[in-house]
């Protein structure tokens, strides 16, 4: 299975970061039976620098990855 990481800038609340993941999802993929969206962060703390070797996850956004169920 390939897995993709998708930043979004700048979404402020949880119901804004749902709307986008179901709108990638279903709408615009139209793969919603056979992959899935976790959001790991909320903040842009780790993304979006120039210099992409910047660009990593942080150890807390693995562990909240980690902890969600998938399947």
């Amino acid at each position: 299975m390939a897995r993709f990481i998708l930043d979004v800038a700048n979404l402020k609340n949880s119901s804004d970061i749902q709307e986008v993941m179901d709108n990638i999802c279903d709408e615009k993929l139209g793969l919603n039976n056979c992959m899935s969206m976790t959001c790991i962060d909320t903040t842009n703390t780790a993304q979006f620098w120039e210099e992409t070797h910047r660009n990593c996850l942080t150890k807390k956004q693995i562990r909240k990855f980690n902890k969600k169920p998938h399947g």
